[in-house]
């Protein structure tokens, strides 16, 4: 079951989020982030797994946080 997706499964909490809704929150991996951090959660590492354009801004917000980050890309 996919709607609205936050797991936490001790210690690794999976957000997942689409423009469109479609899977997952509705929104922007970006937004939910700043979101997250905002809130005051605690992060040791976070990871993106999408699209490069949105993978740079992912780790660009980690990078202003201090956190550390890991994209994954994989070129077809």
């Amino acid at each position: 079951n996919v709607t609205g997706v936050q797991t936490c499964a001790l210690p690794i909490c999976l957000f997942l989020t689409t423009d469109d809704g479609s899977y997952g929150e509705k929104g922007f991996t970006t937004d939910k982030l700043k979101e997250l951090i905002e809130a005051g959660n605690e992060y040791d590492e976070i990871v993106a797994v999408g699209p490069p354009v949105m993978m740079k801004f992912v780790c660009k917000i980690a990078e202003e946080y201090g956190i550390p980050s890991v994209a994954s890309l994989t070129a077809y």
